[in-house]
């Protein structure tokens, strides 16, 4: 019994597969052992009769930290002979979005620069890693790309910046400023010429040479890269000002915002909200309300982003990690750590203090403490906590409780005993969320049939049932509408059965548990006559088309009137 590899690609998943083959005479069982947690196998044991073959597929997890993996999964037959499967994974982050504005290339004013670039004293050296070049607005200036040139000082690896420039209004030309990003890490850096010389553009001009390059480095301050998508973002700043800091500058520094984005967070029993404007003082330029004032940043505190567009924003600091308190009700906590964790191991610590119905939610999941044989466990939708994700709590139990999370600094692993692969969230963007665990009656679902609710004609949230067949519903809403939810069970696209309910949109409100989910009495709609009459979700016939936006049955099928 042996394995055959082969790499595959499904759209932007990654997933491989094997394929076992039994070359003996006699039928055989197999197991797989020692399969990674960030990996999920199609099957992990069967029956393979004689000289026949199995194809496996595995499946990488969404949430697999950047680095390098060099694993071995074990096939184990009868005879208890192991079959190894060596495995290397190289996971890359995504390349920063740094372009330069086609006006800027088409005024074709520049200079050239020639640049080494050294992180922690290390000459970095990979074709892979970027160095880029801004102004002071955070408006990118040049790009490129590092290269190995043999004639360069003692051989060492270069970037050659284009720099396309501009003249002031009041005829000063733009500072220069560098990032860097090291793609086997994924980590952004603040690099500064080690002269400390300030540059600034100058048309022409050609700093630095093979043998005498601008040499840039980074400093002891830590880059947090935080992708936004339009709408509200949950987040955690892990960074803290390195000195006093007004809310300008540390928003401000590397990070280039729009008109209308906000930033709003929790203080005690007061609501902050920071809204970033026109400034009416300089043409085409912004500012935050009250940013000259002086901010703090807590690391241990959930913060939210509304975002005008998707795009990534870069905040620089001191790396700061700290202990979480939560108390009774509901808590909005950061997560300051910097690799994405499976919930068991992220709140290890937290489910010592915890009791059965204590929830953690994301901003498009959550899972609720349940009691098993071995002790508590998080059972839901939300399997892994995120680097630079916003969390909230709730407490059952009185008193506070301190808890922290894991901290990995020279390698980006994890461990545990469950490879269990997290079921696919559909993305939210809104503000507040309610969640409610369901079970469905009255008719017969399938693997792979959707629940879906809509409040009105919008469709709100939808998910597919776990190993218990438990639905675990997490619905976003910024509406204040109270109109009750309608729940309707998708197959294949098609709407199979609809459910009317008295369930109306709470924020923070939790309906139903792992042990005892909410039970929804479904209508199958092959049931529903065809007789091109309309009637509700809940089966009662009425005169005409609605003109009112929701969703309706008519001739049988599911209809949505806008």
């Amino acid at each position: 019994m042996f394995f055959l590899l082969k790499i595959v690609l499904d759209g932007n998943r990654a997933v491989f597969e094997a394929t076992i083959k039994n070359l003996s005479a006699v039928k055989q069982n197999f197991k797989l052992t020692d399969l990674p947690i960030w990996v999920t196998a199609s099957q992990t044991q069967g029956v393979l009769d004689a000289l026949d073959e199995q194809k496996i597929t595995f499946t990488v997890s969404d949430y697999i930290n950047i680095g390098t993996y060099n694993e071995q999964i074990a096939l184990v037959g009868d005879n208890t002979m192991s079959e190894p499967l060596p495995i290397t994974l190289r996971v890359r982050g995504d390349e920063p979005e740094w372009d330069v504005a086609d006006r800027l290339k088409q005024a074709n004013q520049t200079m050239m620069m020639v640049t080494r670039v050294k992180i922690d004293g290390v000459v970095a050296s990979s074709k892979e890693d970027i160095l880029a070049v801004f102004d002071e607005k955070q408006q990118t200036l040049g790009v490129a790309h590092i290269e190995v040139n043999d004639n360069a000082n003692a051989n060492e690896a270069l970037a050659y910046l284009t720099i396309y420039g501009y003249m002031n209004p009041d005829g000063s030309m733009p500072q220069l400023n560098f990032c860097f990003f090291d793609a086997s890490s994924g980590n952004v850096y603040s690099v500064k010429p080690a002269n400390d010389k300030i540059y600034r553009f100058e048309q022409d001009a050609i700093v630095g040479s093979d043998a005498t390059p601008v040499v840039l480095q980074n400093s002891y301050n830590y880059v947090q890269t935080l992708k936004l998508k339009k709408g509200w973002n949950w987040v955690t700043f892990n960074v803290i000002p390195t000195e006093s800091a007004t809310l300008g500058e540390f928003l401000n520094s590397m990070s280039k915002w729009e008109i209308g984005d906000v930033i709003s967070f929790v203080n005690g029993t007061e609501t902050k909200k920071f809204t970033c404007r026109q400034n009416k003082k300089v043409a085409s330029g912004q500012k935050w309300d009250n940013e000259d004032e002086t901010i703090t940043i807590n690391p241990a505190q959930m913060y939210m982003i509304y975002s005008m567009s998707d795009k990534t924003i870069y905040v620089e600091g001191e790396f700061a990690h700290r202990y979480i308190t939560v108390h009774k009700d509901w808590n909005r906590v950061g997560y300051n750590t910097t690799i994405n964790l499976p919930i068991s191991q992220a709140l290890a610590d937290y489910l010592e203090q915890a009791q059965v119905g204590d929830v953690v939610k994301s901003q498009d999941g959550f899972a609720i403490a349940s009691q098993s044989a071995t002790g508590l466990v998080w059972k839901g939708s939300l399997q892994y906590l995120e680097a630079g994700k916003g969390y909230m709590i709730k407490r059952l139990g009185n008193g506070d409780v301190k808890f922290s999370y894991p901290m990995y600094f020279n390698d980006n692993r994890y461990s545990g005993t469950s490879n269990s692969r997290a079921a696919k969230r559909s993305a939210v963007n809104t503000a507040t969320t309610m969640n409610m665990v369901a079970a469905v009656k009255g008719v017969e679902v399938e693997a792979g049939d959707k629940l879906v609710v809509f409040c009105g004609a919008d469709r709100m949230a939808e998910t597919t049932a776990d190993s218990e067949q438990n639905y675990y519903l997490n619905i976003g809403s910024d509406a204040n509408s109270q109109e009750p939810m309608t729940f309707v069970i998708e197959r294949e696209g098609e709407t199979i059965a609809m459910a009317g309910s008295y369930i109306s949109y709470v924020p923070n409100k939790v309906i139903g548990t792992p042990d005892q989910p909410t039970v929804i009495n479904f209508m199958a709609l092959d049931q529903m006559p065809q007789d091109g009459k309309w009637y509700t979700v809940g089966g009662i016939q009425i005169g005409k088309k609605p003109k009112q936006s929701g969703v309706y049955i008519y001739n049988g099928k599911a209809v949505v009137i806008k």
